[in-house]
């Protein structure tokens, strides 16, 4: 069954839904106002306080019929926190459904149409004005409606939602991509490589391929800390000879990039660091000038926010305003000598003239525990690194 339309707004949605009760520290299970998302049989879930931001990532064995009132009991691991009444619980690992609101002719109101990925770059998010609707063609599938066709567009691509392994980089750029290449079985442990960078872990940590993972992010690694109150865990390259990673001269224009996720955020006895960038250690460290800049974060410093880091040993820093939370990130720096831009998902969040010291290695990526004995983690999708030896950027 097809039928043809005008798009009115794009949104998307979580699966998943809210506490329809408040749940208290080591309960083993929650309630939540509908359960139509969670799997019958068992699965994980991210469940994050409103309050604060505190999140964590538990597993959950089975749900409960429908109560009469809508609700079901979800049977889980020990909550770790306290959680109150509309928090949200979300299908985990995440993955956003994209839908739009369709109106069919000669209705007063408008169908739900989820979006397939194929057409999620070529249709913007957000209301359309009066008169700037497109028309799309929707077909019933199951119960559910799919945009199947846009009609009478011209096709445009949102860069920002292309897979970057498929990118083709200039010839005049020397880069390193590392993308979908993640696929091992087990910790890697202490140390071993993975296309020239260097992971480290110390104090009981691991690198380890992401499990669960969903289609839509093949190849994700996991850094995680262990339970140890010193644990840590990092991609870095300054502890071996890898060209262009020990790069100590930034001459023309250079682009790093890199994609992951907090699935639990520092907190109060559970402290922990993150740095990604250029550093000679793996805390970003403050040991010697130019030890580190990138992007940093710690519940304790900044208000919460990320923080631009131009030269953590002289303490050259710009808050971009922005919190950490719990979802999928971008994260840029453009350099072209003397200027540093710092962006999120595309969003230009700091342009200065900081001066630019020299560093030993690139650090894609750091996670380091500083108090409690739960496992904190940072989730890696990807890190891309071009420069080129002229005076245009590095893209």
């Amino acid at each position: 069954m097809r039928e043809h339309g005008l798009l009115r707004n794009v949104y998307t949605t979580l699966p998943g839904d809210v506490l329809a009760a408040d749940a208290s520290t080591s309960a083993t299970s929650i309630t939540v106002e509908a359960g139509d998302d969670f799997d019958d049989d068992g699965g994980e879930f991210l469940i994050t306080r409103a309050s604060d931001g505190v999140s964590e990532v538990l597993a959950f064995s089975a749900k409960s019929d429908e109560a009469q009132d809508g609700t079901v009991v979800i049977t889980c691991d020990a909550l770790g926190y306290d959680y109150d009444a509309g928090d949200a619980v979300a299908v985990y690992p995440t993955d956003r459904e994209w839908w739009a609101q369709v109106l069919l002719p000669d209705d007063e109101e408008t169908a739900e149409a989820l979006i397939p990925l194929a057409l999620r770059g070529r249709i913007p998010l957000g209301e359309r004005a009066p008169g700037s609707e497109e028309a799309v063609a929707i077909e019933l599938i199951g119960l559910d409606w799919w945009i199947c066709d846009m009609m009478g567009v011209d096709p445009v691509d949102d860069g920002s939602f292309t897979e970057r392994a498929t990118v083709q980089v200039a010839d005049s750029h020397v880069a390193s991509v590392f993308d979908d290449c993640f696929y091992r079985s087990g910790d890697v442990g202490y140390s071993g490589g993975v296309d020239g960078a260097f992971l480290h872990a110390v104090s009981g940590a691991g690198i380890s391929p992401l499990s669960g993972v969903n289609s839509t992010r093949p190849g994700m690694l996991a850094l995680k800390t262990g339970t140890d109150t010193a644990g840590a865990a990092a991609l870095l390259s300054a502890d071996v000879t890898c060209w262009p990673f020990a790069y100590s001269d930034f001459v023309g224009s250079h682009v790093f990039e890199v994609a992951f996720r907090l699935p639990n955020l520092s907190a109060t006895g559970e402290k922990y660091k993150v740095h990604s960038g250029w550093g000679d250690q793996l805390d970003g460290g403050s040991a010697a000038a130019g030890s580190f800049m990138g992007w940093y974060y710690c519940h304790t410093d900044n208000g919460a926010n990320w923080l631009a880091v131009a030269d953590e040993f002289s303490a050259i820093t710009f808050d971009t305003g922005v919190a950490a939370d719990t979802d999928w990130h971008r994260f840029r720096i453009e350099i072209e000598d003397p200027r540093v831009r710092w962006y999120i998902d595309d969003v230009l969040m700091v342009d200065e003239a900081p001066g630019i010291p020299d560093f030993g290695g690139l650090l894609p990526a750091s996670i380091v525990k500083h108090t409690g004995t739960t496992d904190r983690r940072l989730y890696l999708d990807y890190y891309r690194y071009t420069f080129r030896l002229d005076a245009d950027l590095a893209r």
